[in-house]
């Protein structure tokens, strides 16, 4: 694991318990560990000192547009709330996938080219089996 992956433990406290380390899931995404919503992994991982990860720590993740708000004007102002209470809170790097799990999958199914970022690499669905675009 490079230091990317490396995350250490906090205390209840917050402060840090070098005696004992973690990994984190690739890209620190929210893994099976992950309590509290997406906000709650946000606020987490920006809390953590990045002294830590000396090339940085990148979160992958997505929401649901509906997660966000009912119109598009809702949706778009509350994800740059969000993001930027993120930064502004110590977090580095996000890679944010914003779509409708429904829409994406019809687009595939019609053929459509699609492009889906899959924790690192990146798969074009136009090569994909019937069997591979249903997964």
């Amino acid at each position: 694991n490079s230091p990317v992956h490396k995350g250490v433990y906090l205390n209840e406290d917050g402060s840090v318990n070098l005696s004992k380390l973690e990994f984190f899931s690739p890209g620190a995404n929210p893994s099976n560990k992950a309590k509290g919503g997406w906000l709650q992994n946000l606020n987490s991982l920006a809390s953590l000192d990045f002294g830590y990860a000396a090339d940085g720590i990148s979160l992958t993740t997505q929401v649901s547009p509906r997660a966000l708000g009912k119109t598009r004007d809702e949706q778009v102002d509350n994800l740059v709330t969000i993001l930027d209470g993120y930064f502004e809170n110590g977090g580095q790097h996000v890679n944010l996938n914003v779509m409708d799990l429904n829409d994406v999958y019809e687009k595939i199914m019609s053929g459509e080219d699609v492009i889906v970022r899959i924790s690192g690499y990146c798969v074009n669905t136009k090569y994909l089996t019937p069997e591979q675009k249903t997964e």
